[in-house]
C-alpha cells in the first residue's frame, strides 16, 4: 500500500472532497450526505491521535579510516613469509620506507555500512490528503483546512435550520379572469388562536373610490393559508389590495395585479402582450456564498453605505441566507421589461413552481423559499399561474399554490388549457383514465376554436417522439395529437428538463418544450462527469403513408411513399443556472404571430416566429373543424351535434 493512503489520509481526503460538493452543489446530492463531513471529520481526528508518525529507514555506506599503527609496531613487525628478502638499504632508505608504511596504513580506506531511522517529515501528497507527518507545520495546516470547510460546511447546512420560519407572511395571485381574481395567501395571528378572522380590502389602482372588501378565515390546521376570491371586477383594471388580520395589516404597502382584458373587445381589436413559461421550479438549497452576507450587512451602517436601510444586521443576515440566484435573474428581466413603455408587458408567467401549504417535514424549506426576497420579487410583481392542475385528493403538495386552479383560462383572445399529467395517479374522487381528460381537451377545442387566434395547450410531458417512450406513452400522445392536428394554430407548452426543444409535430401542432427552471441534479452530474447531453433522435418521428405519382413502363401511377410528419425545428441543450421561455404574442397586426425567446441567465439564446391564420366567422369557424373532430369526440363518447 502507498504510504499515504492510510485512515486518516482517506477520511481527510474524503472530507474535502464532500464538504467541496456540499458547498457548490448541494441540490445533487441527498439531504443525509450534508451532514456526512462531520462524521468524517471526526473520523480524521481520532485517526490522526491514532496513526503513528511514519519513520523512514535508509542503508548508509561510509568509508572509515584505519587508526594509524605506532613507530614500534611497524619497526617489530617481523617480515611476511613469503617476502622476499630485499637487498641491504642504507640508514636513509629505511627511514623512508618505514615512514611510507606509516602513510600508506594512515589513509588506507574501509567500507562500513549501517541503517539509519529519521521521521518522515512529508510530502505534498501528504498536505493535499491531510495524512500525519512528523512535521507540525504540515499537520497545522491540514487541520486548519479541514476545520474550516467543516465550519463553512456546517454553517451553510445548519444555520438555515435555526432561522424562524413560523411567522412567515405572503400573499401572491393564483388566477385571474376580466371579471375575478383569487389571492393565496398565510398570515399567520401574532396571538394564540386556533382560528383568526381576515380582511382583504381592494379598489381600483389610482382611483378615489372606496375600498371594497371580502372577508375569509385562517385556521391553524391549514397552517394560516386561505384563498379568497374577489369577484365583480373591471376587465383590464389595475387593482390594489390590502389585508387585515386581528387588526394586523399586511403589508405595509399595497399589492397590485390588473385583470385580464374583455375577450370580446380583443377579438375586435386584437392584443399584444408577454407570457413566460417555465419548467419545474421546486425549492432547493443554494451555493454557499459567505460573502453574500458580508455585503447584505454593509446598508445596516450608515458609515460603510451611502444608502442605509432602516432593517437591522439580522433580517439582512437573513435575507443573504434565503437568496436564490435564478429567481434573482428572473426578477431583473422583469423589472426590464416593465421600464420599457413600448415593449408588449408581460401579463403572467406560467411555471411549474408549487407554492403554498405544505405540513410535512419539508415545510421549513418551503416557506423559507416563499420567504426569500428573490422569489418574492417574481411572485409579488407578476401573477405566477401554476402550469399544472393539482389534485386535491392526491399526494401532498410541494411549494404549493393552494390552489386546484380550472382546467382552463383565456387571456384576451388566446385560450389555455392544463393537461394533467397521465402517468401520475389522480385522487380518489377522479377519474383514473385518460379519457375523461381527453373528453374535457375535446370540448375546450371546440368552443375557443371560433373565439380564440391561438390555443396553448399546456403539457407536463412532451408529446414530441424523438425521445422514445413506452407504449403507454406512445398511446397517450397519439390520442393527444389526433385532436389538435385539426385546429389551426395550436401550440402546446411542454416541460423538458434537460434542454429546450421547438418541434413540428403532425405538420400543423407546434410544441415549445422549456427546461427545467435551474438545473436538475442528474443533470449537474452529467456536467460534472462529462456526459454528452441527450440529443432528439429524428429517426423516432411518426410517418404516414403518402401517395405519390409516378411512372411505370410509360404509364402513370402511385406509389405510396412513408414521409416523416414530425420534425425538430430547434434543438438547444440547457445552459446557465436560470432558464425560461418568453412568448410574445400579437394579433393586432396579419398575420397573428407568436414570437418565442428562451433565455438563460437572463440572455435571449434564439428567437422563433410562428405565424397564424385569422379566425373566420364564428359560423365557418365551427363548421370547419366539425367534421375533423366530429369523428373523434363521438369516440370519447360525446355527441358531435351538440356542439357543431
Amino acid at each position: 500500500m502507498l504510504p499515504f493512503l492510510t485512515l486518516n489520509a482517506l477520511s481527510s481526503l474524503f472530507l474535502r472532497a464532500l464538504s467541496l460538493l456540499v458547498l457548490s452543489i448541494p441540490h445533487a446530492l441527498p439531504s443525509p450526505a450534508h451532514y456526512a463531513p462531520l462524521a468524517l471529520y471526526i473520523l480524521y481526528l481520532v485517526s490522526a491521535l491514532l496513526t503513528p508518525a511514519r519513520v523512514e529507514s535508509t542503508t548508509v555506506v561510509s568509508e572509515l579510516k584505519v587508526p594509524s599503527p605506532t613507530y614500534a609496531q611497524v619497526a617489530s613487525a617481523p617480515p611476511a613469509p613469503d617476502a622476499a628478502v630485499p637487498a641491504a638499504q642504507s640508514k636513509n632508505q629505511k627511514r623512508k620506507q618505514r615512514k611510507l608504511n606509516l602513510t600508506q596504513a594512515r589513509l588506507e580506506p574501509v567500507a562500513v555500512e549501517h541503517h539509519v531511522e529519521r521521521l518522515d517529515r512529508g510530502g505534498i501528497i501528504d498536505l493535499l490528503t491531510g495524512n500525519v507527518t512528523a512535521s507540525t507545520v504540515k499537520n497545522v495546516v491540514s487541520l486548519l483546512l479541514n476545520t474550516l470547510l467543516l465550519l463553512a460546511t456546517l454553517d451553510h447546512v445548519v444555520t438555515p435550520k435555526l432561522l424562524d420560519v413560523h411567522d412567515l407572511e405572503y400573499a401572491r395571485v393564483t388566477a385571474l379572469s376580466p371579471t375575478a381574481a383569487s389571492v393565496s395567501l398565510r398570515l399567520p395571528p401574532h396571538a394564540p388562536l386556533q382560528t383568526a378572522e381576515g380582511t382583504i380590502s381592494y379598489r381600483p389602482l389610482f382611483a378615489d373610490q372606496q375600498w371594497e372588501e371580502s372577508t375569509f378565515t385562517l385556521r391553524g390546521e391549514d397552517d394560516w393559508t386561505a384563498e379568497p376570491k374577489l369577484s365583480g371586477l373591471s376587465p383590464d383594471v389595475q387593482y390594489e389590495y390590502r389585508l387585515k388580520v386581528q387588526g394586523a395589516e399586511y403589508p405595509e404597502r399595497s399589492f397590485n395585479f390588473t385583470t385580464f382584458p374583455d375577450p370580446s373587445l380583443a377579438r375586435r381589436s386584437g392584443s399584444r402582450f408577454r407570457f413566460f413559461h417555465t419548467g419545474p421550479a421546486v425549492p432547493r438549497p443554494q451555493a454557499y456564498a459567505p460573502l453574500a452576507a458580508v455585503e447584505s450587512i454593509l446598508p445596516s451602517f450608515p458609515a460603510l453605505t451611502p444608502h442605509p436601510t432602516v432593517h437591522g444586521v439580522g433580517h439582512h443576515l437573513k435575507e443573504a441566507r434565503l437568496r436564490q440566484p435564478a429567481w434573482a435573474t428572473l426578477a431583473h428581466w422583469l423589472a426590464d421589461v416593465r421600464e420599457r413603455k413600448a415593449w408588449a408587458q408581460v401579463a403572467f408567467g406560467l411555471s411549474g413552481v408549487r407554492l403554498g401549504k405544505v405540513l410535512d417535514t419539508e415545510g421549513r424549506n418551503v416557506r423559507q423559499f416563499l420567504d426569500s426576497t428573490d422569489v418574492r420579487r417574481v411572485y409579488e410583481t407578476a401573477p405566477l399561474l401554476p402550469s399544472t392542475p393539482y389534485s386535491p385528493s392526491g399526494p401532498i403538495l410541494e411549494p404549493a399554490a393552494l390552489v386546484y386552479p380550472e382546467t382552463s383560462f383565456g387571456y384576451a383572445d388566446t385560450a389555455y388549457f392544463r393537461l394533467r399529467n397521465p402517468f401520475q395517479e389522480h385522487g380518489e374522487t377522479e377519474a383514473q383514465d385518460w379519457e375523461t381528460d381527453l373528453t374535457e381537451l375535446g370540448r375546450w377545442l371546440a368552443k375557443v376554436n371560433a373565439t380564440a387566434v391561438f390555443k396553448f395547450v399546456i403539457s407536463p410531458v412532451t408529446l414530441t417522439p424523438f425521445f422514445g417512450g413506452s407504449d403507454l406513452h406512445k398511446e397517450w400522445r397519439t390520442q393527444v395529437l389526433d385532436l389538435l392536428a385539426f385546429v389551426p394554430n395550436v401550440i402546446v407548452l411542454s416541460d423538458l428538463p434537460h434542454a429546450f426543444l421547438a418541434s413540428r409535430l403532425r405538420h400543423t401542432v407546434t410544441e415549445i418544450a422549456s427546461p427545467s427552471f435551474e438545473p436538475t441534479a442528474s443533470e449537474t452530474w452529467a456536467k460534472l462527469f462529462g456526459a454528452a447531453p441527450v440529443v432528439p433522435d429524428r429517426s423516432l418521428a411518426v410517418t404516414e403513408p403518402v401517395a405519390m405519382p409516378a411512372e411505370v413502363d410509360g404509364r402513370p401511377v402511385e406509389q405510396v411513399e412513408f414521409v416523416a410528419v414530425d420534425d425538430v425545428l430547434r434543438y438547444i441543450p440547457a445552459l446557465g443556472k436560470a432558464r425560461w421561455t418568453a412568448f410574445e404574442v400579437d394579433t393586432t397586426d396579419t398575420p397573428p404571430r407568436v414570437i418565442v425567446t428562451p433565455y438563460t441567465d437572463g440572455h435571449a439564446i434564439y428567437r422563433l416566429e410562428i405565424h397564424g391564420r385569422r379566425l373566420a366567422p364564428a359560423t365557418k369557424a365551427v363548421g370547419s373543424v366539425a367534421q375533423s373532430l366530429g369523428s373523434l369526440l363521438k369516440r370519447l363518447g360525446l355527441v358531435s351535434a351538440r356542439w357543431f
